[in-house]
């Protein structure tokens, strides 16, 4: 098959409107690809002051509401994160929803890491090693009750996912699929729950915010 555009730019695939889609993304993805784990709040808001000039005293504020206990470090991997890949993820579940043929199933890892004193928060790739059930993945818990608990969350999804194209199983509450009203998504954490539009105050606060080239670098 010979793709004739950018997939889902502007519009979902034809090609695959009737095969269902899962699509994710991890609190701080971005928390894996960077090292100022000691950044001050006086770091964070130079670098989003060099980033976003006058809209970064609104963008510390509303963070810093939302999670006031998170780490400098966490908080500014968060907003990249929120900035790009989250962005893109939320516009390709709009999209395939707007389809009206396949479901798409939306949901955000937030399970917080426990290695390394978890300073990668709730990083990039988490939720790979817990959908192949590798509970002794290092970044996900080595091992751990809880990090075991995860995986069965998240592999008995994907392995009902693969088996019919629906996620749901009896290890999850009831799964619905997304659609750009209720924006019901799967909040893998602690309490593995439904959450209409998790964080939507972040979503929208970027909706009118451009992607950063000195953020992302």
């Amino acid at each position: 098959m010979t793709l004739v555009r950018d997939p889902f730019d502007p519009l979902a695939p034809a090609e695959s409107a009737d095969v269902p889609l899962i699509i994710s993304t991890t609190l701080d993805d971005a928390g894996l690809f960077f090292d100022r784990f000691a950044m001050t709040e006086q770091e964070l808001t130079e670098t989003l002051s060099a980033s976003y000039g006058a809209k970064s005293a609104l963008l510390e504020k509303t963070y810093r509401e939302h999670f006031p206990t998170k780490s400098p470090y966490l908080l500014h991997a968060q907003m990249i994160t929120d900035a790009g890949f989250r962005r893109f993820a939320h516009r390709q579940a709009e999209a395939k929803a707007a389809r009206q043929r396949a479901a798409v199933y939306t949901y955000l890892w937030e399970w917080n890491c426990p290695a390394f004193d978890g300073k990668f928060g709730a990083a990039h790739a988490m939720d790979v090693a817990a959908s192949m059930h590798n509970g002794r993945d290092a970044i996900l818990g080595s091992g751990s009750a809880d990090a075991r608990r995860m995986c069965d969350a998240l592999a008995s999804a994907f392995l009902a996912f693969a088996k019919t194209g629906d996620p749901n199983n009896p290890q999850i509450p009831q799964w619905p699929r997304f659609d750009a009203l209720q924006r019901s998504t799967l909040v893998y954490d602690h309490n593995t729950r439904i959450e209409r539009d998790p964080h939507g105050a972040l979503r929208t606060l970027w909706l009118d915010m451009p992607p950063s080239a000195s953020v992302l670098g």
